[in-house]
């Protein structure tokens, strides 16, 4: 049923698509970007749970990747994208400022080869992590905040082929974000990686929906929405329930994790580290 309705989605897509300017009840997004993106659910239906129910939400017929479906926003071809925040991004783009993943998308998890668990079982501080390679996005701000806190990273085109080149062993480990990576591991065609949850890498970075510099009307009408759901606890509650994030929590079961901080050097200044109705830190939540 829902492939049906998502078909139906991209069809409505086409028809309407002679303007590259949409109305605001018309809020176009990206398809998933392949058949381990998980994530994509999360948003289409956190943007579907918020969102008056006079605005539809559709995908457009292709995926691309993020630096594309940024560039999309200023031009009306996207209504909005989702993206990890960094300074230029905030320039260039409207922000809506409330994490989507209350704060947790800094929270990794590595995903590694089943046959190389004993290799882990005896990492002991972060430059044992160090010594090996991360495969991560090369458009990915992940990959700088890893390479600047001194960790090894291999930089991937394509998100499918992440975990194509950690079964390969191109990479030894594939830092996903704690609120992905348990689905995205259960997707997968085979059964040769895992998630390893004994070592969390943790730094702050969130994750925004973005819009176009000159769509006003839908950056109001977003941060209001999602602002309120945060701040009342049902974007928590929503994270709790939905099939994407649902096996993050309890978060106590990582009480015994090592968490390994590093620093994000490009945090945006206006990032409201601050306001705690909005954030989850793993390192002082795990009593939840």
């Amino acid at each position: 049923m829902r492939t049906l309705f998502i078909q139906a989605l991209t069809m409505a897509f086409l028809a309407t698509a002679s303007s590259s300017l949409f109305a605001l009840d018309d809020i176009y997004i990206q398809p998933p970007r392949s058949v381990e993106d998980s994530s994509q659910a999360y948003y289409f239906d956190l943007l579907t749970t918020v969102l008056p129910a006079d605005i539809t939400v559709a995908m457009t017929p292709r995926a691309m990747a993020q630096k594309r479906s940024m560039q999309q926003l200023n031009s009306g071809e996207l209504s909005l994208a989702w993206s990890g925040a960094t300074p230029s991004r905030e320039r260039d783009y409207a922000p809506i400022r409330v994490p989507l993943f209350a704060g947790l998308l800094g929270t990794r998890v590595p995903v590694i080869r089943k046959n190389a668990l004993a290799q882990f079982d005896q990492i002991k501080t972060a430059d044992d992590l160090k010594a090996l390679t991360a495969c991560q996005g090369d458009q990915w701000l992940d990959s700088d905040i890893l390479e600047d806190n001194g960790y090894k990273v291999e930089r991937v085109t394509k998100f499918e082929l992440m975990y194509r080149m950690l079964r390969a062993g191109r990479c030894d480990y594939f830092p996903r974000g704690i609120t992905e990576v348990y689905t995205e591991v259960d997707h997968q065609e085979d059964d040769l990686v895992m998630a390893y949850d004994r070592i969390i890498l943790v730094y702050k970075f969130p994750m925004y929906f973005f819009v176009g510099k000159s769509n006003t009307e839908l950056e109001k009408v977003l941060y209001e929405a999602l602002y309120g759901y945060a701040a009342s606890g049902e974007l928590i509650k929503f994270m709790k329930n939905h099939e994407t994030t649902r096996n993050v929590f309890p978060l106590s079961k990582y009480k015994d994790s090592l968490i390994f901080k590093l620093d994000n050097t490009s945090l945006p200044p206006l990032t409201p580290v601050n306001d705690d109705k909005l954030w989850l830190d793993l390192s002082f939540e795990i009593n939840d």
